[in-house]
């Protein structure tokens, strides 16, 4: 075996090492990436809410032409933004 040769276990070894490394780095990037949605999740929310409560308000002010469900707001807000497309 020449000097510079590694032994298979030697081989083993360091790929295993190298599995490691990147199996840490992908999970702290999953942690990173995780975090950020979250956040960005959190301080959307209340944006989505008033949105939603808009368009309830006006669904009720135009008669809740399909009942008082949240189906019925969604149906008549896509059959209300179609006509105007």
């Amino acid at each position: 075996m020449h000097a510079n040769s590694r032994s298979n276990g030697d081989l083993a070894d360091a790929w295993r090492e190298r599995a490691e490394q990147v199996s840490e780095a992908l999970t702290r990037f999953y942690e990173a990436v995780r975090k950020v949605t979250e956040d960005w999740l959190d301080a959307l929310a209340p944006v989505i809410q008033r949105l939603r409560d808009t368009i309830w308000q006006a669904y009720l002010q135009d008669g809740a032409v399909y009942g008082d469900t949240e189906d019925g707001m969604w149906r008549w807000w896509h059959e209300t933004t179609e006509k105007e497309a």
